[in-house]
């Protein structure tokens, strides 16, 4: 199974479709038991250049203290990752279908391999 590159990861984090040799390794990314955490990373990796845009927006050039801007940027983050966690197995599923899995297949694979360990 053949891994991305940083630069294509980070694509991949952003929505792009990774080319055909990948398919395996999406899979893998969605699916395996760290799959939320892999999640949850990507979409920190999504926020984290607003978050800082922001903050440098509000902060300096608008001379919001600190104090204000600092926990209100916290809290937003907090907010988008719980709506992200929320919908982390939709948006498996779709990064799966989008590779070429059929449409609901990780999460099978996800339930299957609940299963197979629950049963030793």
């Amino acid at each position: 199974m053949e891994r991305p590159n940083p630069a294509r990861w980070l694509a991949y984090a952003y929505g792009a479709r990774l080319p055909e040799r990948y398919h395996e390794w999406v899979l893998h990314d969605v699916t395996a038991p760290t799959w939320l955490l892999r999640h949850v990373a990507r979409t920190l990796v999504q926020a984290a250049p607003l978050v800082f845009l922001l903050f440098l927006v509000f902060d300096p050039l608008l001379g919001f203290p600190p104090a204000i801007v600092l926990p209100a940027l916290g809290i937003g983050l907090l907010v988008s990752l719980y709506y992200s966690a929320s919908f982390a197995p939709e948006s498996a599923d779709y990064r799966a279908a989008r590779h070429g899995w059929p449409e609901g297949h990780a999460t099978q694979v996800r339930a299957a391999r609940r299963r197979d360990s629950g049963s030793r």
